[in-house]
């Protein structure tokens, strides 16, 4: 009975032990073919920069005695919204999101009321109190937030990608010495603000062949090579049992196979 209680912890520990590794993206995580030849890791990295474009979120609220009325109230509100913040930076973009409308009733006189949400895309983060001060002025009711983003973004995507890579190879060898990249996909990538910087983090599922392991294969195959000249042929084609077989990457998601961003 105390051997059956210590086997049952000891299995317990391992099912422990496994579900954390596949649950931590950090740890490194292995896969192989029936000849030993490859090892699977995820690696990640993170860039931090400066951000190069502010993003502002206003809000405008409206009532008009008819749908026509209000309309038109508000098409001619939003472009006089345009027009100050072009003044103020004449490279600055001002984009219209949802515009609502439904009747209302106040002291029984029926109206619409009028609801439209727009952002403000500026590359001169110095010119952020001027352009509010504008907007607010021109008909804006309501200032909704501030957010920094980053305008060119694909030098900084391709240096994050690297250190991932870098951080993938680094387990490989970590685990097995010697080895070489096979293969490489996008797990993801993605920027947000952080302490007034935009950071950018990438992982990768990177596939390495193990160099020692496919050398002892080959020469293990080449005995086999040998073994069979010396045997009678038979009529069947059994060459392709020779050749070790390569396995197709675990693909959790479609959009792997069309990311896939390094070949051997």
């Amino acid at each position: 009975m105390k051997k059956i209680f210590i086997s049952l912890i000891l299995v317990l520990a391992l099912c422990l032990t496994l579900a954390t590794t596949l649950t931590n993206p950090n740890q490194p995580t292995f896969a192989y073919n029936e000849n030993n030849q490859y090892v699977m890791t995820i690696g990640c990295g993170e860039v931090f920069t400066k951000a190069d474009t502010i993003e502002l979120s206003f809000g405008l609220t409206q009532v008009s005695d008819s749908l026509d009325d209000g309309n038109t109230k508000l098409n001619s509100a939003i472009q006089d919204i345009k027009t100050a913040v072009i003044a103020v930076d004449p490279e600055a973009k001002v984009n219209v999101g949802y515009i609502s409308s439904y009747p209302i009733a106040h002291a029984g006189v029926s109206q619409y009321q009028f609801n439209c949400n727009f952002f403000v895309t500026s590359t001169n983060l110095d010119k952020k109190d001027e352009i509010m001060a504008q907007v607010t002025q021109n008909g804006a009711t309501s200032f909704h937030g501030a957010r920094l983003e980053l305008n060119e973004k694909q030098d900084v995507y391709n240096e994050a990608l690297s250190k991932a890579k870098d951080d993938a190879e680094q387990k490989a060898k970590a685990l097995y010495g010697d080895v070489r990249l096979k293969e490489m996909f996008e797990v993801s990538l993605y920027s947000f603000e952080q302490n007034g910087e935009i950071k950018i983090e990438a992982c990768v599922k990177a596939k390495f062949i193990i160099n020692s392991t496919e050398n002892n294969v080959d020469e293990e195959h080449a005995s086999d090579i040998n073994d069979e000249i010396d045997q009678p042929q038979s009529s069947s084609d059994n060459s392709s049992d020779l050749i070790p077989q390569v396995p197709t990457p675990r693909q959790d998601k479609e959009t792997f196979a069309k990311n896939n961003i390094a070949q051997a």
